[in-house]
């Protein structure tokens, strides 16, 4: 797809003997002055703390609700 012109982002879950770990993957087309696409930049990110804190958050968010009468 980035070769395409688009970008594009990729989170991917991976077993380790020390736990699981997340990583984000963003690809993004680079191009010339005529507006050709002549590569792609890539970057990873280990995500595996900020998803272990939305997921927290989340929790936490949901138990709130329930305190309120909320659903």
């Amino acid at each position: 797809k980035a070769l395409a012109g688009e970008k594009l982002k990729i989170v991917e879950e991976r077993e380790l003997q020390s736990g699981n770990l997340t990583i984000e993957t963003r690809c993004e087309p680079i191009f010339n002055d005529k507006d050709e696409v002549i590569g792609v930049s890539t970057v990873s990110k280990d995500i595996t703390e900020l998803k272990k804190a939305q997921e927290e958050k989340d929790k936490l968010q949901k138990e709130l609700d329930k305190l309120k009468g909320k659903k």
